[in-house]
């Protein structure tokens, strides 16, 4: 008997000890504006071309997809917040890096984007806050090409061991997406314009 009385108790103390989450309300963003793609010009089924500085050329592939989110977190939250992202696929016709483009309207005031490639990410610049890592060019001579309007990016996070080879610098514009991607031995990938 002593044993369930103090089972019961410790029960109710470790119940009422600790203060219940408020419950969360959902704020929903609605659908990603149209306007947000203007920063991400890539479109699905579309196919773009890079050639590496070895002169062999690789073809990729455009694929694209957009899904909702729902923000939660594990401590008591006030607000979980519902959007939408647009997540953009470039798959070599090569076994090499994929890379991938996402935007999305996590924050209303700004739209979120990044781009992945292969085990790299980079922020792409939007409407946003200034990103420190994003330098700002009014053109580029890539490939024979003058590219206006240019940032070039440095990579913003992801997996780089010692030995590995990975993209460590990108340019890109929203007119072209990724021009020309830098790998950390310096050998590089150049849009090729058709």
């Amino acid at each position: 008997m002593k044993t369930r009385l103090l089972l019961f108790v410790s029960v109710t103390i470790l119940l009422t000890a600790c203060p219940r989450c408020p419950e969360t309300i959902l704020l929903d963003n609605g659908p990603l504006p149209d306007e947000a793609m203007q920063y991400i010009p890539y479109r699905n089924g579309q196919s773009v071309m890079f050639r590496h500085s070895h002169n062999m050329e690789v073809r990729f592939d455009v694929y694209q997809v957009k899904y909702q989110q729902t923000t939660s977190c594990a401590e008591c939250c006030k607000y979980n917040i519902r959007y939408e992202t647009n997540r953009t696929d470039l798959k070599p016709n090569y076994p090499l890096f994929n890379i991938s483009l996402e935007i999305s309207n996590i924050d209303t005031s700004f739209f979120y984007s990044y781009a992945n490639v292969g085990s790299s990410a980079f922020s792409i610049p939007t409407n946003g806050p200034d990103q420190p890592d994003a330098e700002r060019l009014d053109s580029a001579l890539v490939d024979s090409v003058w590219y206006y309007d240019v940032y070039k990016l440095g990579t913003s996070g992801g997996y780089q061991g010692e030995e590995v080879i990975y993209a460590d610098t990108i340019f890109y514009n929203y007119t072209d997406g990724i021009i020309k991607i830098i790998m950390s031995n310096k050998e590089y990938y150049e849009l090729v314009k058709k």
